[in-house]
């Protein structure tokens, strides 16, 4: 049995995570504010706190902090709403071990979630974010920013969220984005990868979207696009910075509503695609400068993982450099003097 905290203003999704949770034979303390959850963490210890990121009198993120000073061994998990989900980021970077979407809609995930975070003898998600990484023979290394950024990466993974990967050119961009669709759900459908900065604007819309016999010279039969191949997998939209306004505006479609229409077509086709996009440029400065739709942005932005470049993990270079020679059974060592030269290089191509 665990002793488990739940501080939320709202009284149904106190009283519906409270039936599920004794239901299964734990203990549970409901409090509605910031005031209560002071009260009762210096009443009793938890082992596990489910906390609402919007309260009437504090910030979550504040209540979180504090229970992480207070009972750093409790576990715990945000509760947070679309719009609010950027929060969730930061909570994990603060220490949260998780979070969930309201509305809930998968009570299996909860429970499931639940009795991991319980059970501290599973692996941690660090380890499991490792593991994903070597299975793909993807080279994290000891810097903290990339070990961070692999367990953010596997902790949005299992959800099903849109995800916009910044970083320079060469910095692993589609490694990550791999990694993400294997460590989600959809791991065995398809992950299928599209540099939008490589294809001209014509002919973009039609590998998105797919066309009709007929549509344009040259399109001899009805042609499936990759939002269609990927409809229960994973679909990455490299240099989304390079897409045309047109390409921009049908892509804020299908993220709104999840519709899209073939070229030369007036039929109305659904996805299902998890999607994640890529630049290298700063989309902000973009928008300012009225390349790139506001309104696309916001529907890309919802999870933003930046990778950091080459020179600011520099410590790593020389495991780096044995890792690629390993992996392509070269036989090949540095010097010292050699790898001090390496390490003193800024590397503007990255890898």
């Amino acid at each position: 049995m665990a002793q488990i905290l739940i501080i939320d203003d709202e009284i149904e999704v106190g009283r519906f995570l409270t039936h599920l949770f004794e239901d299964k034979g734990h203990e549970v303390t409901h409090g509605v504010s910031g005031k209560q959850f002071d009260q009762l963490i210096i009443e009793r210890r938890f082992d596990l706190a489910f906390i609402d990121v919007r309260l009437p009198d504090r910030n979550g993120l504040d209540i979180l902090r504090t229970l992480k000073t207070a009972q750093p061994h409790c576990q715990s998990v945000i509760m947070t709403g679309y719009s609010t989900v950027k929060m969730a980021v930061e909570a994990i970077q603060i220490g949260a071990s998780d979070f969930i979407e309201k509305p809930f809609e998968e009570i299996e995930d909860i429970e499931r979630l639940t009795e991991q975070l319980i059970n501290t003898q599973l692996p941690s998600s660090h380890q499991d974010a490792l593991y994903i990484a070597n299975e793909l023979n993807c080279f994290v290394g000891n810097n903290p920013q990339m070990r961070q950024l692999f367990m953010l990466a596997y902790k949005f993974a299992q959800k099903n969220m849109t995800v916009l990967i910044q970083g320079e050119t060469g910095t692993g961009k589609e490694v990550l984005a791999h990694f993400i669709h294997e460590a989600s759900k959809r791991a065995k459908e398809h992950f299928v990868g599209i540099n939008c900065g490589a294809i001209s604007e014509h002919l973009l819309e039609s590998e998105l979207f797919g066309h009709t016999k007929g549509a344009f010279t040259g399109a001899l039969k009805d042609r499936k696009g990759y939002f269609e191949l990927s409809s229960k997998g994973t679909l990455f939209l490299d240099e989304i910075g390079e897409a045309s306004s047109s390409v921009q505006v049908k892509l804020l479609r299908v993220l709104e509503t999840g519709e899209y229409m073939k070229v030369g077509s007036e039929v109305t086709e659904r996805t299902h695609t998890r999607l994640i996009a890529a630049t290298h440029v700063d989309l902000h400065e973009a928008v300012q400068e009225k390349r790139f739709r506001e309104d696309l942005l916001y529907r890309l932005d919802v999870i933003k993982l930046t990778i950091p470049p080459l020179r600011e993990r520099i410590d790593d270079l020389p495991k780096f450099i044995d890792f690629y020679f390993t992996q392509a059974k070269v036989p090949f060592r540095f010097s010292e003097e050699a790898m001090a030269i390496l390490c003193d290089y800024d590397w503007p191509g990255n890898i």
